[in-house]
């Protein structure tokens, strides 16, 4: 087995997993002793190393690969490790599972996530006024923490909030109660709320009404005056008509 010489591209890295793959499908399966989890530990490898080709462009991509395929390996086993007296007997990759994981590797760095963050990760590296991104990728990837998961979940993130302020303004029609002339839309407020107040548990109590009687106080009296005008009119000349009737007789 040739030791690998060429830097990590997208044109070389189905030569470079046809490489290794084989050696390091066996050296995983032969410690984990499940072909699921040597499978995914195989693909998130050459992922990883992948990703780090910009960061440890100084490093052999062979040296890279085995110190992140046996990092993966350690921490897997550590998590289920296998009883003592189970015998893992030699386990070839064969070309049915080998032709899954490179489609399962094309599709992990040709996603949009991944391409992002290692756009950001070559320019970075390649900017000599922040020498400090790459070592703080590098620091983030050596946590076990995914960079591609972490802006994953920040799309998610950005992607919910999205669709809840969606929904609160259309959905439960919080955009129609938002007001766009103060004057109007108050106007509008308080005849739906007088028109929702038969329907709320409140008690109102009847207010006495008083009316300004000036203005019908002074036509009673115009009125009364003139009453009286017309009873003394009428006795004077009832008065007369007795008088002349008197004269008559006498």
């Amino acid at each position: 087995m040739n030791i690998w010489t060429e830097h990590l591209s997208r044109t070389n890295i189905d030569d470079f997993f046809n490489e290794y793959a084989h050696s390091a499908y066996r050296s995983a399966y032969r410690v984990l002793g499940d072909t699921t989890r040597a499978e995914s530990v195989l693909m998130e490898s050459f992922v990883e190393t992948f990703h780090q080709r910009n960061v440890r462009a100084e490093e052999n991509p062979v040296f890279v690969f085995g110190e992140i395929l046996e990092r993966r390996v350690s921490h897997i086993a550590s998590k289920y490790p296998l009883p003592q007296d189970v015998k893992i007997s030699n386990r070839t990759l064969d070309e049915f599972t080998r032709n899954s994981l490179l489609a399962d590797i094309h599709r992990k760095i040709d996603s949009i996530p991944f391409r992002i963050i290692d756009t950001l990760t070559s320019s970075a590296h390649h900017n000599s006024h922040s020498p400090k991104l790459p070592k703080m990728v590098a620091g983030i990837s050596k946590t076990g923490l995914s960079v591609v998961l972490i802006l994953q979940l920040v799309v998610v993130s950005i992607i919910i909030a999205i669709m809840t302020f969606a929904g609160a303004m259309n959905v439960f029609g919080i955009r129609d109660i938002i007001p766009t002339d103060f004057e109007q839309d108050e106007w509008k407020i308080d005849k739906q709320l007088v028109s929702a107040l038969p329907y709320l548990p409140l008690v109102i109590q009847d207010q006495p009404v008083e009316f300004d009687n000036s203005d019908d106080s002074e036509s009673q009296a115009s009125s009364d005056e003139s009453q009286s005008s017309t009873m003394s009119e009428s006795d004077t000349t009832s008065s007369e008509v007795t008088s002349d009737l008197s004269a008559t007789r006498g």
